[in-house]
């Protein structure tokens, strides 16, 4: 293919998506989408039984007798509505298609099956306001409620509170009749819309009612042409509007192909046809997806030695796992003709194709116009669409229009499950597994299909059905979340490795040397937004993201994160080492698993991380500098303070390779957990000991009498308490008897103490010299 190749073309991907949507709708194509079920199926938004327009009306009243606006609360009202007889009778009712009585029932099925498993018992004798809330949030405005007035109904009672701390609330609880016992009650989140400010306060992410009610809210499969048409929606709008996005992550050419794609549509003439080309024999500027999925345990198709000239020649799409047949659907309907999927891109019984691919990885994805993810199939022949009720994810309107209204709404954490990874209990099953960190994070574009509904992440901003224009989350003013696509995007903007270690007082120098540039800046704000700050925290966040997800084979820790550390590595300039970087290896070594779980098992011929790379353990890992970058709360005198520390390293970086580390640093035999916590209080009894850590990085006998502590950095506080210091390092245990020199890190230690105090472990530096050692750590 002639290097002159013009470059990406929008115009002519619109031009070509439209031909492809003509041919997606010949009739070969809605009969591959006629086997979804209820494809077709959709509810009405805000349809009321007469039970639940008789209590809008009785709602209303109540307002209009409090004197309040359409879209006015008052803290401290309360009133309470008789509803439904029964269960049964709700459960009717939201089956004829009432949205509210919907949105009822599955609050209460929700707290049925909680109850009957055991995790939520309550009596219900007097109830009273959640206490979850309650032991969070100082609360004003009533806490008991008055005694159920129709005990042998479910009972509606909405009310209105403060909390202090984040605005008012508005709830709709949930009383079953009392024959019903030892249920918590539920409760559904009422909102006003226009909400005072342009947006209602509220404990959850509630979705926003007004002006978004798009059809593919309402429809029952996310295989609707609904659907798509919001899918198609985000992809041109991202395409036409987002620079950002369309500059992507590259540090390369932005033209490339992978090696294999598989054509979605060789021949217009039977779409069911479908063959693996060679992106060698494609213009160099052709769009392409990719798809981000997982394997499972179930058989799937796969590309192998023997079966790579048929699948050339080409294969029926009915022989591909159910997963693989929604993508290509979806890639149709996006306008995509090709599409990279792992499995059938990549030799599976070659050691050598896997090698040269696994290494290019992170460009498949970067390089992709869209990542399709299969985010709640566990396996591939899961599938990416879902069947819903909607009405159970959606507001719903109880009084009032379009213009101006109150509505009912829940938040499952299904819908956030796009938004979490790791092992937290709403992730989806795709963002779980940590070979998709790096899919998700390169990727310019991700259309996830989640459990109950289709959501978006590019670079420049997140949507979904419940915000189908976007959500805007600035991490600098809210630190809650973080979009993980922007936020490794802003990793890759240290495009200067000197001005980087300029600001970190980079610790491969003289001894001692501070890390001054950030520490001498008063501001807060100043500190959060320094580059070295925002690097480390930032890198650190991805590493915790990634080690919190699970990997099949132990050998991959590294592997499967190369395209992250490739890219950083070509935007920076910085030099990686086991998925730490040399320039900044000192406070990269100050890292801690957050679960000691055991070691890996590595077979004997894996290659082995070195003990002091967090490659080495299982489970998730934090690093510690960042926090101590900034200070954090401690309890000094029993009194919760903030204290930041003037950090001095007091380890030299001598040689460092992939299998060892070789420091000049202070080391000592001690302990485990010396004169720290408790044991503290027999020298001093005020002493500042609450923050001590001694992290193992994996179960260990920590009566052993053979660890050593390597002092990294010795800190005093710049403000709020006089004489306020702290050493952070490594615990290290010899290798063999004779040890020769040879150490292995088992652990993190954090040390608090005054000025004045005896006991800690290694004496202050400002008093006499500390004795340096040489260190070599495998």
């Amino acid at each position: 293919m002639s290097s002159n190749s013009s470059r990406f073309s929008f115009s002519r991907l619109f031009r070509r998506a439209s031909r492809q949507q003509n041919a997606a709708h010949s009739p070969s194509q809605p009969a591959l989408l006629e086997a979804v079920p209820f494809r077709t199926a959709y509810t009405i938004p805000h349809k009321l039984c007469e039970v639940c327009r008789q209590f809008s009306k009785s709602y209303e009243a109540f307002r209009a007798s409090r004197g309040l606006a359409p879209t006015e609360f008052k803290v401290g009202d309360y009133a309470q509505f008789r509803h439904h007889r029964s269960v049964d009778v709700l459960v009717k009712s939201a089956s004829r298609g009432c949205h509210l009585c919907s949105l009822i029932t599955s609050k209460v099925v929700q707290q049925i099956e909680a109850t009957k498993s055991g995790k939520t018992v309550k009596k219900r004798s007097i109830y009273k306001w959640p206490p979850q809330i309650h032991s969070i949030f100082p609360v004003s405005g009533p806490v008991n409620e008055p005694p159920i007035a129709f005990p042998d109904y479910i009972t509606l009672s909405v009310a209105t509170w403060d909390l202090i701390q984040y605005g008012s609330m508005h709830q709709l609880s949930i009383h079953l009749p009392l024959e019903i016992p030892n249920l918590v009650t539920p409760f559904l989140e009422v909102h006003a819309f226009p909400a005072e400010g342009g947006r209602n306060n509220s404990c959850t992410d509630a979705p926003e009612p007004a002006g978004q009610d798009l059809m593919a809210q309402f429809v029952c499969s996310t295989a609707s042409e609904a659907s798509f048409r919001l899918s198609r929606v985000w992809l041109a709008d991202c395409l036409s509007n987002h620079p950002r996005c369309t500059k992507g992550l590259h540090c390369a050419p932005q033209n490339y192909l992978p090696t294999r794609l598989l054509d979605t549509n060789p021949d217009e003439r039977d779409p069911r046809r479908l063959r693996l080309c060679l992106g060698s024999n494609l213009e160099s500027t052709e769009p392409y997806l990719t798809l981000s999925h997982c394997w499972g345990t179930t058989p799937t198709k796969k590309l192998t030695s023997d079966n790579i000239d048929g699948l050339k020649s080409g294969f029926n799409f009915e022989e591909l796992p159910l997963t693989f047949q929604h993508a290509v659907l979806i890639a149709r309907e996006l306008g995509i003709r090709y599409i990279w999927i792992d499995s059938l891109c990549i030799i599976q019984d070659s050691v050598w194709d896997w090698e040269v691919e696994s290494v290019t990885m992170g460009r498949v994805y970067s390089h992709s116009l869209c990542t399709i993810s299969a985010l709640h199939s566990s396996n591939s022949e899961s599938g990416c669409f879902t069947t819903r009720d909607p009405q159970t994810a959606r507001p719903c309107r109880i009084l009032g229009d379009e213009t101006a209204g109150l509505y009912v709404h829940t938040f499952s954490s299904k819908m956030a499950e796009w938004r979490s990874s790791g092992d937290e209990a709403s992730t989806g099953n795709l963002h779980k597994r940590a070979w998709v960190v790096q899919e998700r994070l390169l990727s310019p574009r991700t259309l996830h299909y989640g459990s109950q509904e289709i959501s978006w992440e590019c670079l420049t901003c997140d949507k979904s059905e419940a915000w189908p224009q976007g959500i805007q989350w600035d991490w600098k003013d809210n630190r809650v979340y973080r979009r993980p696509k922007e936020m490794f995007s802003s990793v890759l903007e240290f495009k200067d490795k000197s001005k980087l270690v300029s600001y970190h007082g980079i610790p491969v120098g003289p001894e001692n040397l501070e890390v001054s540039e950030l520490q001498k800046q008063d501001s807060t704000r100043e500190k959060f937004t320094a580059p070295t700050y925002i690097f480390q925290l930032t890198y650190g966040t991805i590493i915790k993201m990634y080690t919190s997800c699970s990997l099949t084979f132990p050998k991959d820790r590294l592997t499967a994160i190369s395209g992250i550390i490739q890219l950083i590595e070509e935007s920076s300039g910085l030099t990686p080492v086991v998925g730490l970087w040399k320039e900044l290896l000192l406070p990269n070594i100050l890292w801690y698993s957050q679960t000691s779980s055991p070691r890996p098992e590595f077979t004997p011929a894996d290659e082995l991380p070195p003990s002091w790379s967090w490659a080495s353990v299982s489970g998730p890992v934090e690093f510690v500098y960042p926090n101590l970058h900034v200070g954090g709360e401690e309890s000094i005198l029993f009194i919760q303070m903030w204290v930041s520390y003037n950090l001095k390293w007091k380890a030299i970086l001598q040689e460092v390779s992939p299998t060892f580390l070789h420091l000049k640093a202070p080391l000592r035999l001690i302990r485990w957990g010396e004169n720290s916590g408790t044991e503290a209080y027999q020298y001093n009894h005020q002493a500042r000991s609450r923050n001590d850590m001694w992290i193992s990085d994996f179960p260990l006998d920590e009566s052993t009498s053979n660890f050593h502590a390597l002092l990294i950095a010795h800190g005093t506080t710049q403000n709020n308490v006089e004489g306020g210091r702290m050493d952070v390092g490594l615990v290290l245990e010899p290798i063999g008897r004779d040890n020769n020199g040879k150490w292995r890190r088992v652990g993190l230690f954090q040390q608090h103490y005054w000025d004045r105090d005896e006991y800690p472990i290694f004496a202050s530096p400002e008093k006499e010299p500390l004795e340096l050692s040489h260190v070599l750590i495998l």
